[in-house]
């Protein structure tokens, strides 16, 4: 299957890890804890991302849930993960959910665009680069001038 996105969606990735929160808890070691294995679980899964060993950093990034089921990037990394696997409804619902948690967060607008595209819903996607845009993800406007023309008549 052709993903038109695909190049997009890999500049969005590696811009979405090198920002992903590392903050930590002093006051609570088990938190600290628990925020450095979430951190280590994602760098983890990124690198087996990168080395398209989707399944394993599936793994990694469930966990990560697991862990931590109140952080947006663990939701978005996962969704980005079942992107590549063509899980395309459970990529959705992972996007759905890091914007739930953080409705301000841009880069899952962007992608979660990428996910309405592939299921040929254009509408949606073009609302959601429009709100990634808006947000401050200036890359979504890559999308909107390629895949939204009627906005730009």
């Amino acid at each position: 299957m052709r993903k038109p996105y695909l190049p997009i969606l890999i500049l969005v990735f590696a811009v979405l890890f090198s920002t992903t929160t590392q903050g930590q808890v002093k006051d609570n070691p088990d938190l600290t804890q628990k925020t450095k294995t979430v951190d280590e679980l994602l760098k983890s899964g990124d690198k087996k991302l990168t080395a398209r060993k989707y399944k394993e950093a599936l793994e990694d990034f469930n966990k990560a849930v697991e862990l931590d089921p109140y952080s947006a990037d663990t939701y978005n990394y996962r969704g980005m993960t079942k992107y590549f696997l063509d899980d395309y409804n459970g990529a959705l619902a992972d996007f759905d959910k890091a914007i739930e948690l953080q409705p301000d967060y841009a880069e899952a607008y962007n992608l979660r665009g990428v996910v309405k595209g592939e299921l040929n819903d254009e509408k949606g996607a073009c609302e959601d680069w429009e709100k990634a845009f808006e947000l401050g993800f200036k890359n979504a406007f890559v999308l909107l001038k390629k895949f939204c023309q009627e906005k730009f008549k």
